[in-house]
């Protein structure tokens, strides 16, 4: 699938040139010329460095790919390699099982390295950002119902079925399964979701897996973690996160929470102007998968 149709070919409609920094690093690099290395400014940034950043300074500027300007604000590593960061092994896990010890909560572990063929973090980025269709329908040759269908939860769906013999009707995304580090991006990104129009023929399954990302749906918070937190600080997650349609987001949480700055005159013209992120972004991906036990 070509992400330009899905993102409505951003880079296309701005006049807005990107540049990615790039540092020499060698031993000789300094802390602050690393510190700008794989970061991405548009032209009309006021944080973009200005070069050279000091005497002999060896950085130069890149120019950026409509690619990495959408993703613009995710480091490099994550963009290219699609991988959990360096922290993911060893010193991650000691301190997890310190602070586990500690508060006898289960941690979520990152999610597992998978041979993944679609960027499941730009699909994030996606819905934090509001790109793309929505509903946006994929199709079963596409990189993303691919993965479903060869994803841990798909697994699980499938033993379930050949063990119960009922149709699935989907999978849940719950906190215990997050601490099993068996959890992949795709598990990750999409959380529970829904199977529907579910047809077995000759040992060859076709369905669509139907989810709906947003701030309060299992994509982002299993219930075990939404009781963990009201426990701990006697807040319901509705109080912290609001689910809003694309483009409603921050004005919802203002006039659910600030209702008297709702009725200051011009304060409509002024919600309308305030940005929106992680509206609802609903997904149906068309699987076709071998199903035998």
């Amino acid at each position: 699938m070509n992400i330009d149709l899905i993102t409505g070919r951003i880079a296309e409609t701005t006049a807005t040139a990107y540049w990615r920094f790039i540092s020499e690093k060698s031993s000789s690099t300094c802390e602050r010329c690393s510190s700008f290395d794989g970061k991405v400014f548009s032209d009309d940034d006021p944080a973009k460095p200005v070069l050279p950043l000091h005497p002999n300074c060896r950085c130069r500027w890149r120019a950026a790919t409509a690619d990495e300007a959408q993703t613009a604000m995710i480091p490099i590593e994550f963009a290219e390699t699609k991988r959990t960061p360096a922290f993911a092994g060893g010193n991650y896990d000691t301190i997890i099982q310190k602070i586990i010890n500690v508060y006898r909560y289960k941690i979520p572990k990152p999610p597992r390295n998978t041979d993944n063929k679609a960027n499941w973090l730009k699909m994030t980025w996606m819905w934090f950002f509001e790109k793309g269709l929505n509903p946006i329908h994929f199709p079963v040759d596409s990189p993303e119902s691919k993965d479903i269908a060869e994803s841990f939860s798909m697994k699980e769906v499938k033993a379930a079925y050949f063990k119960t013999g009922q149709i699935p009707s989907g999978w849940s995304f719950t906190g215990s399964k997050t601490a099993t580090g068996e959890l992949g991006e795709v598990e990750w990104f999409i959380g529970s979701y829904a199977i529907r129009n579910f047809k077995l023929n000759n040992g060859i399954a076709t369905f669509t897996v139907y989810n709906k990302s947003g701030w309060h749906s299992g994509t982002r918070l299993p219930k075990s973690w939404s009781d963990t937190i009201k426990e701990a600080t006697s807040y319901d997650i509705v109080d912290l996160v609001t689910d809003a349609p694309r483009g409603e987001v921050v004005k919802t949480k203002i006039k659910k929470y600030f209702p008297e700055a709702a009725k200051i005159p011009g304060s409509g013209y002024i919600l309308e102007l305030l940005p929106s992120y992680g509206g609802d972004w609903e997904q149906y991906y068309n699987i076709r998968m071998e199903w035998k036990e």
